[in-house]
């Protein structure tokens, strides 16, 4: 099975004003990990940056090393003509926005059958898409919720969280080289030993992705 995540569930696992979805939108990546391949489309990135950039204040190239590594991590569906015809025909049809009408076009032709968002109705079927809120219904995850990771361990807590041991790696030292080269926060300095001591853990599964000793 494939799922599309939209840029909200991205935004949302690096934003350190609101615990409880942050808790959600990670618990959503390790789940979409764990049982299905992940998809974005080439719009993703571009609002994931936005977001980050205005909403949450980042850096902006944290920001850009953030959306590298997504990349590097999911599989990224262009957004061509005859997807942008289609998303016109859904935006038409169904009465949503174009941005909106983009992401489901993606989703519908990169053969996914969900499409992971909060920003529209959950449950709805749109052309052949089922939408899924991972946001609703999940109050009792407030409980398991780690507060005081906060936004300066963003980099190091989304590089972590992305995949495989080799893949992890590999946008580990791509983000962390643009970072270093710009000389931003150090944050990035304590990722090579946070690295390091998990893979000697032997324990490289979901369980370790965001924990609050990074």
């Amino acid at each position: 099975m494939k799922v599309f995540l939209d840029a909200n569930v991205l935004a949302y696992a690096v934003d350190g004003r609101d615990p409880l979805k942050r808790e959600q939108a990670r618990s959503c990546m390790r789940k979409a990990e764990d049982c299905s391949s992940v998809c974005v489309s080439t719009q993703v990135p571009l609002e994931l940056h936005s977001v980050l950039t205005t909403k949450l204040r980042m850096d902006p190239a944290q920001a850009r090393a953030l959306v590298q590594a997504t990349s590097l991590r999911y599989e990224v569906v262009t957004l061509t003509a005859e997807l942008i015809l289609r998303a016109l025909d859904a935006h038409i049809i169904n009465k949503v926005s174009h941005w909106d009408a983009c992401v489901i076009a993606a989703t519908s032709g990169s053969g996914c059958r969900k499409l992971w968002t909060e920003d529209l109705q959950a449950g709805a079927v749109l052309e052949g898409v089922k939408i899924v809120n991972p946001f609703a219904g999940k109050e009792e995850a407030r409980s398991r919720v780690q507060l005081g990771a906060g936004m300066s361990n963003s980099v190091v807590s989304w590089l972590l969280a992305l995949g495989n041991h080799s893949q992890r790696l590999e946008a580990a030292s791509a983000a962390g080289e643009h970072v270093s080269r710009l000389g931003l926060d150090p944050v990035w300095e304590i990722v090579p030993s946070a690295v390091r001591s998990k893979s000697e853990s032997a324990s490289w599964g979901m369980t370790p992705y965001f924990t609050s000793q990074v």
